[in-house]
């Protein structure tokens, strides 16, 4: 007899938003592109960590079982059930239930009396209660003070009705489907006296780590099949055994019976134009007969903005179609191009808004390709401009910069605003025309289970800065001359107090924005960084310092540094990010701020490479893509090549990572350098099968580190040397 297709609840989840992604997943069979980056992810995360401190609390059996042994893993599953309703408790992990092609594995199933409590287990942060005590409890409902399980995961919409909150909505539809599968299997079965009561078990960030309960009490045993690394297999176990059934402050249990009743008999919420008015109930039904093959997929109704995001948009192997070029055909070209434009999701065309009221999940991308000739390529700049003034953009800004997009596009040149040069001459330079300019990157990392005793679920830990100093002389400066400095803090697995390690970053960095540089003192001139990351990190650390007490000092250095342009007096820092994406656009930054993107985009001009080759980075031809950019973070060493010949399994289970703007490999960008941190840091913690053959080279993971956040500053320099060269030609 034959293994049916089924549909998993990760498969399902896949695909809520497109029926071609559940086809290419489970009928196709197609490896996503994020399957091991999301096994990466969550080890790196603390979520498989997290469902061991769950297990702990509750005990039980661990059934297990697999889509190919389906009917004993469901045998045995309804064996032990029966046994525990009988007796009228019980704990079942990883239960196993089937109804036709779809199939549940539970997390854990608790049984009380005639309830069965189907419990997701998800290592996500959720605003839990303050209350310790009331935290180790199992509670119905887990919310802050002041909050209702309502607010937290559901919203009330124009109309008064509710809806799931999007940044929840796959988890309450993951645990849906597994709630509609084993409704179903108990009916099946005949079971009709028991309720079924379905809960998240998430991470509560208002609580903090004890010494049972941080990262650095899990042992993670690793290993990855050689014939197929995106298997990879985790084997955890405490390395100092809490209490027996020790219920951790941490974990907060969240009753999700109303949010998914929302999905059940309103509306499912699927961005897929097929399910678009669909129940969950309704969409799971039709999901089933698609797989079965007794329903046929319209791939053209589904093309839009989401097509973007499939994890299956990439080929997997050499010489095939991506589900990018199968779905979309010879508009392939033409809808990536699309998708390069600024928050184009928000984007709509008069062809859309002149008929109706609009709404922001709309697929436009298919309704306006489908108003032009197939033979007619569609790029953004050949957007017509009254096209621009339409749509239902929430901000006049978002408009401004799409047209500045695609008129950077039609030209072929970088456009800026017309108030551009007095802005650089404004902010990019010493009030007095002369100083120092520092450029600051910091590199953190967050996990589940905190690194550090008292710390809480995601709280930042910095570990890593990098600054480059440049001394201007009445607007005259020499990049040649920069100045660096770098500070790389790992400390170990036995390292549990954030006190020390937060002192010492502290202390480094005021030294680095304060010491003087080639002879020249200059304590109060800007600090440029990227985005709000290191101001943010910064208030944290400072926080914390100010919580322990004895620091008085270095709280005050941090607050007065941080402290807003417009305040009296201002702060030093200065987001370099804001005024470039204010008054600039280059045509090959591809819609996006990233300094991964814009960066490369410059160096598309000789002079740019020129100061990258002034501040010690070199790229060769290898390194410029079809479209003209130059892009040295390739010059820099992956994580791949950093840790192959230690753990040939870490290496060959990394793929490309999604850092914000999809691109990177290696200690290339941010998510990567967690991941090396946790392998300088927590090398007792986390070991791979194959880890033992040769000791890591700690000296080469630690320079690449380097070599990376230093990267990150030098490139600041360059954009902001760009933008004053940029400024003279305006």
């Amino acid at each position: 007899m034959q293994t049916p297709r089924f549909i998993t609840k990760s498969a399902f989840i896949q695909g809520y938003d497109c029926p071609q992604r559940l086809r290419y997943g489970v009928v196709d069979g197609l490896p996503s592109k994020d399957k091991g980056d999301d096994f990466l992810r969550m080890l790196a995360e603390g979520g498989f960590q997290f469902e061991l401190l769950v297990r702990h609390a509750w005990p039980g059996e661990a059934l297990g079982g697999f889509p190919a042994d389906y009917e004993k893993a469901h045998r045995k599953t309804f064996d032990r059930l029966k046994e525990c309703l009988a007796q009228g408790e019980g704990v079942l992990h990883e239960a196993v239930f089937v109804s036709g092609n779809l199939f549940a594995r539970v997390d854990m199933l608790r049984i009380r009396g005639s309830v069965l409590e189907l419990c997701e287990i998800k290592g996500k942060s959720f605003d839990g209660p303050l209350d310790a005590i009331e935290a180790v409890g199992v509670i119905p409902c887990a919310c802050g003070a002041g909050s209702s399980e309502a607010s937290m995961l559901t919203k009330p919409t124009r109309n008064k009705v509710a809806r799931v909150r999007s940044g929840w909505r796959d988890y309450v539809a993951d645990i849906g489907f597994q709630l509609c599968v084993v409704e179903r299997a108990l009916a099946t079965e005949g079971i009709k006296s028991v309720s079924v009561s379905p809960r998240l078990m998430v991470a509560n960030k208002n609580q903090a780590a004890c010494g049972h309960d941080w990262f650095g009490n899990v042992l993670a045993q690793v290993s990855i099949d050689a014939a197929d690394s995106s298997q990879p297999q985790a084997k955890l176990s405490f390395i100092s055994v809490p209490p027996p059934k020790f219920r951790s402050p941490l974990i907060a249990e969240v009753d999700v019976a109303d949010a998914i009743k929302v999905l059940r008999e309103q509306n499912a919420q699927s961005e897929s134009v097929r399910w678009r008015d669909k129940t969950l109930d309704q969409l799971i039904d039709d999901a089933s007969q698609i797989v079965a093959d007794q329903l046929s997929v319209d791939i053209s109704a589904e093309l839009g903005w989401k097509c973007r995001s499939c994890q299956y948009s990439q080929s997997t192997e050499l010489g095939k179609p991506s589900g990018l070029q199968t779905c979309w055909s010879t508009s392939a070209a033409s809808a990536e191009n699309l998708f390069q434009l600024y928050r184009g999701r928000t984007y709509t065309p008069p062809e859309l808004s002149e008929e109706r009221e609009v709404d922001e999940d709309d697929e436009w991308v298919v309704q306006l390709i489908a108003h032009r000739k197939e033979s007619t390529p569609l790029t953004i700049g050949g957007l017509r401009p009254e096209e621009l003034s339409h749509g239902n953009e929430s901000s006049s800004v978002r408009r401004i910069r799409r047209a500045r997009q695609i008129a950077a596009m039609r030209s072929g040149r970088t456009q800026f605003s017309n108030e551009f040069a007095g802005i650089v001459a404004k902010r990019l330079l010493p009030i007095s025309g002369s100083g120092i300019l520092r450029f600051v990157d910091f590199e953190t990392t967050q996990a589940c289970l905190p690194y550090a005793i008292g710390l809480r679920p995601y709280q930042v830990v910095a570990f890593q800065f990098s600054v480059h100093a440049l001394v201007v002389k009445n607007g005259s400066f020499d990049l040649k001359d920069i100045h660096h400095v770098e500070t790389l803090s790992i400390g170990s697995s036995t390292e549990a107090d954030i006190l020390s390690s937060d002192v010492a970053f502290a202390t480094a960095l005021r030294a680095a924005l304060t010491n003087p540089v080639n002879g020249v003192a200059d304590n109060d001139g800007p600090v440029f960084h990227w985005a709000s990351h290191e101001r943010t990190v910064m208030r944290m650390v400072s926080e914390r310092l100010a919580a322990r007490g004895g620091h008085d000092d270095l709280v005050a250095w941090i607050d007065a540094t941080c402290r807003k342009e417009d305040d009296d007096p201002p702060g030093r820092l200065v987001d370099l990010l804001r005024i470039a994406e204010a008054n600039t656009f280059h045509p090959l930054q591809h819609g996006r701020f990233s300094i991964k993107k814009f960066l490369p985009a410059i160096c598309s001009e000789t002079e740019t490479m020129q100061d990258v080759s002034c501040l010690g980075f070199r790229s060769g031809p290898e390194d410029r893509g079809a479209d003209g950019c130059v892009d040295p973070y390739k010059s820099l060493p992956s994580l791949q090549a950093v840790l192959g010949e230690v753990a040939p399994a870490l290496a060959s289970a990394i793929h490309d990572e999604d850092d914000s703007d999809d691109e990177g490999e290696g200690i290339r960008n941010g998510t990567s350098a967690m991941r090396a941190y946790q392998q300088l840091r927590f090398k007792e913690c986390v070991q791979w099968s194959d880890a033992a053959k040769r000791p890591m080279d700690d000296f080469a993971v630690c320079k690449a580190l380097l070599r990376y956040c230093e990267l990150d500053t030098a490139a600041m320099v360059v954009v902001w040397s760009w933008l004053l060269r940029s400024a003279k030609r305006c």
